[in-house]
């Protein structure tokens, strides 16, 4: 499904605009004539609390990844967060493509690691990176008005994609062949990335897995200026502890609409043809709701309770007849996850996955799951079509205009295609339930 790109040896080591800080590089053996070199927790941006990043044109390498931004479950953290890493294969050829991964983690967890880093071994530059989360990433102030960014951890991303506009070269990397992709978060993220100016032109396509950009977003307040000069500036808590401010967020996080970079949800710019030009792939899971509809802060019944119909019973009677559990989280899936991949593709005219999967005595195909091999089994289709998208630009499927699309494992029958359809007619009128 994808051409292989032959490659000589022996990779130059990145420049800066100073020395860095000497470092050997990792170098590992693979599975195909590419070693790779490891450069961890370069600074590739600063930022103070609530302001947003500049990016370092000095900057150096650490030797490991760093520590991560606060978040629960983190012993080493700091609020000067903000690395990447950059895995490389040894070579002499240059201007290779390029790979940005954007972790998950519902802007609540996660960090930078190396979890795409096998890509490496197929001749591409990988790229991952840490950015903001939960209230130390979005944030709704009341003194804030609307010219305030809210959005800590998106600037971040984008301070990410000019870091790697202007370093990238320097470890073999082609500016203009960078590929950007995430799941959950990190398909959220590229949805943002998609409709940011600051990342327009940085990147030449973009794969979204598990992205909800359709999903409803809190707004930002926006006071008017009488009611911001009421406000008292110790309101911001600017000396509270990042524990302190961690602990605030109990569930997954979201970005905040009516701010600058996000007017509005990402989908109502695919849909008004403001989203970058390139080409865009989305999918979801089929049982994306496994697990992300209590961390999202919803119990099955608290959900049911929101959005249930006639219409949404009928589209899923064969989940509702097994519990109504099951039945929830096939919906929360359905509504957050793949509902926001078929509309965007739709909108982008772009391509769309569905990834169903499934373990032996499980319903479908949870979320995450496809982690298992992604990145390190050359056998899997979904690894073979996401190298195929980042070497030519074509993942090896028809686009969703055409009417085709892919679910990896096995093909989708004409009747799992329009029972699909149905669902998205009927999610598409559910979701306007969920606004805040």
């Amino acid at each position: 499904m994808f051409k292989k790109i032959v490659i000589a040896s022996a990779l130059l080591l990145a420049a800066c605009s100073m020395t860095p800080e000497t470092i050997t590089p990792e170098v590992e053996a693979g599975q195909t004539p590419y070693a790779i070199t490891s450069h961890l927790g370069i600074d590739y941006a600063t930022a103070k609390r609530w302001e947003l990043p500049e990016v370092n044109s000095a900057w150096t390498e650490r030797g490991d990844f760093g520590p991560a931004c606060p978040q629960r479950g983190q012993t080493i953290m700091t609020e000067d967060c903000l690395f990447l890493n950059v895995f490389a294969p040894v070579t002499t050829e240059t201007r290779l493509p390029v790979l940005i991964w954007i972790h998950g983690g519902g802007f609540i967890a996660g960090q930078g690691g190396d979890g795409p880093k096998p890509l490496a071994r197929d001749g591409v530059v990988v790229v991952t990176f840490n950015y903001r989360l939960g209230k130390l990433g979005f944030h709704d102030w009341a003194g804030w008005d609307e010219d305030d960014p809210r959005n800590f951890g998106q600037a971040d991303m984008a301070a990410a994609l000019d870091w790697v506009q202007a370093n990238i070269e320097g470890f073999g990397g082609d500016p203009d062949n960078v590929t950007l992709a995430g799941h959950s978060a990190g398909g959220m993220g590229v949805q943002l990335m998609m409709v940011d100016p600051r990342a327009k032109g940085k990147f030449a396509r973009a794969w979204s897995h598990a992205g909800y950009g359709s999903w409803p977003l809190p707004e930002a307040y926006n006071p008017s200026p009488a009611e911001r000069a009421r406000i008292r500036y110790a309101a911001l808590e600017t000396d509270r502890s990042p524990d302190a401010l961690v602990a605030d967020v109990t569930a997954f996080h979201l970005p905040f609409i009516d701010a600058p970079y996000l007017k509005a949800a990402p989908f109502a710019a695919f849909i008004s043809g403001k989203a970058a030009s390139v080409p865009y792939v989305a999918g979801a899971n089929s049982y994306d709701g496994a697990g992300t509809l209590q961390g999202a802060g919803f119990t099955p019944e608290g959900f049911l309770s929101e959005v249930d119909s006639p219409e949404l019973r009928l589209a899923y009677a064969e989940d509702f007849a097994v519990s109504n559990t099951q039945a929830a989280q096939r919906i929360f899936g359905d509504l957050r996850y793949f509902l926001s991949s078929i509309e965007t593709a739709d909108a982008a005219d772009g391509w769309l996955f569905y990834y169903d999967e499934r373990r032996e005595g499980e319903v479908g195909a949870g979320h995450g799951q496809q982690y298992d091999r992604l990145f390190d089994s050359d056998d899997f289709a979904m690894r073979q079509a996401l190298l195929a998208f980042i070497q030519s630009g074509e993942p090896g499927w028809d686009k969703l205009s055409r009417g085709r699309f892919a679910k990896f494992s096995p093909e989708l029958s004409l009747a799992e295609k329009s029972q699909l359809e149905r669902r998205r007619i009927i999610l598409r009128e559910t979701v306007e339930r969920l606004r805040p």
